[in-house]
């Protein structure tokens, strides 16, 4: 009986104890066991298939020279930066890569104080709004003519304030009547996408208004962010389409961007969600969990990956989902998987929210995490193979079956 009894509980903690020499977290060994069972992994896109150390690409500053906002602004501000100026007092207490990318082109321009606080500047009521973007209140004696200025950064619809909902295929539909005309700045946008750059809009509303529609606010610029693919992205995924393990994207940047990521790092683009809200990327995994089935007549997918992946699914009862992410958009699909899997150099609610997390934030340990698992899960099965042989064996003699007298 000890043998029986000792047969999960050894595995498990050799198991947990080379993922943690090899940088990898392991909350418990039900995790294991759970991402024993994954077949479908989901990643974010942003940070996690690329690098998160995005840079400042191309910009366009489309503050007109009779623009009320001219007035007043810090000395030693050019009015051809005004867009990246507010973009970085906005951007200050984000952890977002590509608000990072945006204050770090600030301090390379104006030193440590982007928001010129030397010259009055006071940044307020600083709002982060998942998978939309940030606002905030830029104030200084005779800004604008009025003294302060509320300042957007983000994606087209939360900038011009345009009301919109999520289709069936958890990607946004813009339902104000102005969003279906041309806004400013999509022009320069969309040259940014042709370039691969993630295009980010500016957009401002003079005076502190808390209840401004969405005639008040004006776009003043946009920024183009380039954020290269990570050099592990391609070999992990590769990797995992080997484990028959398929491969998806999910992330709130616009579908040219994260089809041309996708097709960088071999990801179908059948399996690319854009344009998804936080919330969005939690119905995709639910959606996965429910009614994922392998398509067999799928021309993409080799014979051989399609005979490993329906021999895993009966060895493994599959349909497992895990989320791979970094970031505060990531936790609620993180908390939501089968297993979620959080980069060691993401945001702490990303890492709390997770069941695995990689220390050493390389993209490979996903594969080391998932082989892993599945190498535990066999050694549990040789154990149990064993212990009950020795059982069968030894409890005769036990019993004195083969004592003479």
């Amino acid at each position: 009986p000890c043998a029986l009894g000792l047969a999960t509980p050894t595995a498990v903690m050799v198991g947990t104890g080379v993922g943690a020499t090899n940088g990898l977290l392991i909350k418990g060994g039900a995790v294991l066991e759970a991402a024993h069972g994954v077949d479908v992994v989901v990643f974010d896109k942003t940070g996690t298939i690329t690098t998160g150390r995005a840079v400042l690409g191309s910009r366009y500053e489309l503050l007109q020279e009779d623009d009320d906002l001219a007035v007043g602004l810090p000395s030693g501000l050019r009015r051809s930066d005004v867009a990246l100026w507010l973009a970085s007092c906005a951007e200050l207490q984000s952890e977002h890569p590509l608000g990072r990318a945006i204050v770090n082109a600030g301090r390379g321009i104006w030193g440590g104080d982007v928001s010129f606080a030397k010259d009055g500047v006071v940044v307020s009521d600083c709002v982060v709004v998942p998978g939309s973007g940030v606002e905030c209140c830029v104030a200084k004696e005779g800004l604008g003519g009025y003294g302060s200025v509320r300042v957007r950064v983000g994606n087209r619809q939360f900038v011009n304030d345009l009301h919109e909902e999520t289709n069936n295929n958890n990607t946004k539909t813009e339902l104000s009547p102005s969003s279906s005309e041309a806004c400013i700045g999509d022009k320069e946008v969309l040259k940014l996408r042709e370039r691969g750059q993630v295009g980010v809009y500016v957009s401002i509303c003079l005076g502190n208004k808390s209840s401004a529609d969405e005639r008040d606010w004006r776009v003043i610029g946009v920024l183009g962010i380039v954020d290269p693919v990570g050099l592990e992205a391609i070999s992990t995924i590769a990797a995992l389409h080997k484990m028959g393990v398929d491969v998806w994207m999910c992330t709130g940047d616009h579908e040219t961007t994260a089809f041309a990521v996708a097709d960088e790092v071999g990801i179908n683009r059948r399996n690319v969600c854009a344009g998804v809200k936080p919330e969005g990327k939690a119905d995709l995994v639910t959606r996965l969990q429910k009614q994922y089935r392998e398509n067999e007549n799928d021309p993409s997918t080799t014979r051989s990956v399609r005979r490993k992946r329906l021999r895993l699914r009966r060895e493994q009862k599959g349909g497992g989902v895990a989320v791979v992410g970094d970031g505060i958009n990531d936790a609620v699909a993180l908390a939501r998987s089968d297993v979620g899997i959080a980069i060691g150099a993401g945001t702490e609610v990303a890492a709390e929210a997770a069941d695995i997390v990689l220390v050493k934030s390389s993209l490979h340990d996903v594969v080391v995490a998932l082989h892993l698992s599945r190498v535990v899960f066999n050694r549990i099965r040789l154990n149990f193979v064993w212990a009950m042989g020795y059982n069968l064996f030894a409890l005769p003699f036990a019993a004195g079956a083969f004592y003479p007298w």
